[in-house]
Order: structure tokens, then sequence, then C-alpha cells
């Protein structure tokens, strides 16, 4: 009987901890893409590009930041400094690989003659990093079910309607330019490293770590 008990409770923690990694997992994904939305928007705004069509879907874009955050601010309640601090290791480990992908895009809009190409690799990024975060969001959904069924209750925090208008805007800025990132190694290899550390236990762990020291549990009570 006490052996029975004690499976039962490993099994729950066993979903608890799995179940907690995919959260925070996509918190941190989710988290970069609103970050690079925002440095996006700014670089996009002093280029002549901000007008008409592009400015609309640049205003849907800082509505719909303002709906994550309201969702954000909900769950941190008042852990809200745990989870900023927490945000920022992650984004800290992950800029040099955000950047180099960045760079990497840029080479092969240069070679495909797309105008702006510094500009649109920005957009381009922001782009790939909001289909990840919603593809890592489906995958973690399907990973952690057979442990927790409720998981599906999450589905909220996916960026559908971000990467839609993200979508939108690339078509706009392209102006029936095409350029298959797919193709470029660099890109494809830049891509696949920033998903392992997004999805590196050992780097998520220790972000939570640091944001623990650095926020108390009783100094937010």
């Amino acid at each position: 009987m006490e052996r029975k008990i004690g499976d039962i409770k490993d099994k729950k923690l066993k979903a608890e901890n799995i179940t907690l990694a995919a959260i925070y997992n996509i918190l941190f994904t989710n988290d970069i893409v609103c970050s690079l939305i925002v440095e996006m928007l700014s670089e996009l705004r002093k280029s002549r590009l901000y007008r008409f069509r592009v400015k609309q879907q640049g205003n849907k874009l800082e509505q719909l930041m303002l709906q994550y955050e309201k969702k954000i601010n909900k769950i941190a309640g008042h852990r809200a400094f745990f989870m900023a601090d927490a945000n920022q290791y992650i984004a800290d480990e992950v800029q040099p690989d955000l950047l180099k992908m960045e760079y990497s895009i840029k080479l092969e809009f240069d070679k495909c003659r797309i105008e702006n190409s510094a500009l649109l690799a920005k957009v381009e990024l922001t782009r790939c990093m909001a289909e990840l975060a919603c593809l890592s969001l489906d995958k973690r959904i399907e990973e952690v079910r057979p442990y927790n069924k409720e998981v599906t209750g999450i589905t909220y925090l996916r960026l559908t309607d971000t990467l839609k208008v993200l979508d939108e805007l690339s078509d706009i800025l392209y102006k029936g330019g095409y350029c298959d990132l797919n193709q470029s190694d660099n890109c494809k290899r830049g891509m696949a490293i920033i998903q392992r550390k997004l999805t590196d236990c050992d780097i998520i762990s220790r972000a939570i770590n640091e944001s623990d020291k650095l926020n108390p549990a009783g100094d937010d009570e």
C-alpha cells in the first residue's frame, strides 16, 4: 500500500515538473517574441515604409501585445518581478544567437536582392520566432498531455493572431520578393540552436533559480 502511494506521488511530481517546464518554455519563448516586436516596430517607425497598410499592421501588433501583457500579468500576479528576471536571463542567453540569426537572414535577403534587407531581416526574425512560439506550444501540449490532460487549457497563450499579422506584414513589405530561407544552412542551423536553448531544461532551471535568488518568495507577498 505504501509503495502504491509512493508511486502515485512520484507520478504526480513528474507530471507537475513536466507541466511546469513546458509552461516556462512557452512563456520564455513568447516573451522573446514580444521583445522582438517592440524592437522591430521601433526600427520600422523610423523608416519610409511605416505608412498606410504597414502602419495598420503595426497598430494591430501593439494591440495584441497589450492583450498578451494583460494575460501574463494575471498569471504572474505578485510574482511579476520573478517572471521579469527569469525572462531576462533567458533573453541574455539567446541574444547572441538571435543577432547571428538576424545577420544570416540579412545575408540571404541581400543575395535575393531584397530592398531594405537589414530592416526586413528584423521583421523576418520576429515572424520566425512567432512561428516557433506557436509550434513549440503545440509540441509542448502534445508532450505533456499523457501526464496532464488539463495542459490543453494553456492554448490561450498561443500567439496565433500575432503570427497572422506578422505574416501579413511580411507579405506587404516584401512586395512580391521571395527568398527561401529553408535553403540556407546558416538560417536552419541558427534556428535549431535557438530552439534547443529555449527547450534546454538546464537553462530553464538556471533562469528560475537565479530569479528565485533575486526574488525570494517571502519578498513578493
